[in-house]
């Protein structure tokens, strides 16, 4: 007979499910800066990669060149 919610009146089950929801989303934003960053970084070295090799083959000249 005696059933006392929580003191704001709201029922665990909502509580726990929007404590959930809030942790998903922030999950999930994490994830997507993560693969955002991710995502310009292997651009970046991509670009810088082809820039190398660019000048490598307008020079002309052996990887391993004597000094």
């Amino acid at each position: 007979m005696y059933k006392k919610s929580l003191g704001n009146g709201n029922k665990p089950e909502e509580l726990s499910q929007r404590c959930t929801h809030g942790y998903v989303r922030t999950t999930l934003q994490t994830a997507s800066d993560l693969t955002l960053s991710i995502v310009k970084k292997f651009r970046l070295r991509i670009y810088l990669s082809a820039e190398f090799f660019r000048n490598m083959r307008e020079r002309s000249v052996p990887y391993y060149s004597p000094f």
